[in-house]
């Protein structure tokens, strides 16, 4: 006499596929824009049943070679296998402001005094400074020199002009009144 059965197993992957995220990157502004491409290192991930399975950024404007902008992005990064098995982690994109402000300074000035005095008061135009993260800043006389419609002495004064951002660059140009 013989008896048969049958029975069934059922082997569920339950296993995430295994990547190493990317670590925390600083990188400073782009020349003439408030941000920066970066092109991080993608992770690989490798799962026990599919082999390599793709990454992706959960946000496409997070992907490699995006445009970041100034300040701190947190970046998501995941990998999903056949059977719906996630693995994700998380890594932060700082992009800091180096940039000065921009600008250029009056050119050099001769003035004659003033009739029955030993200098001339003399109005020259401040530029405005462009800055690619502040956009237009004030421009200023450094301290010590004439600002606009100062009494400016006989002989060749320099001027010097200053240009600061919010993130604390400063741009300084000079030109001389004589």
């Amino acid at each position: 006499n013989t008896s048969t059965c049958s029975f069934s197993v059922t082997v569920i992957d339950d296993v995430a596929p295994v990547f190493t995220c990317p670590h925390d990157t600083s990188v400073s502004t782009e020349n003439g824009i408030c941000g920066a491409h970066l092109n991080y290192p993608f992770p690989v991930a490798h799962d026990p049943c599919d082999g390599v399975v793709p990454v992706v950024a959960t946000n496409s404007a997070q992907a490699p070679g995006s445009l970041f902008p100034k300040g701190i992005t947190t970046v998501q990064v995941q990998a999903s296998d056949a059977a719906g098995n996630t693995h994700s982690c998380s890594f932060h994109v700082t992009v800091v402001d180096l940039q000065s402000p921009l600008f250029t300074a009056p050119v050099d000035m001769v003035v004659a005094a003033d009739p029955g005095t030993c200098g001339a008061t003399v109005n020259y135009a401040l530029p405005t400074a462009m800055d690619a993260c502040d956009g237009s800043v004030p421009v200023q006389a450094e301290a010590g020199s004439q600002a606009p419609g100062g009494s400016f002495p006989i002989g060749t004064t320099t001027v010097i002009l200053r240009a600061s951002d919010n993130a604390g660059n400063i741009t300084e140009h000079s030109f001389t009144i004589t």
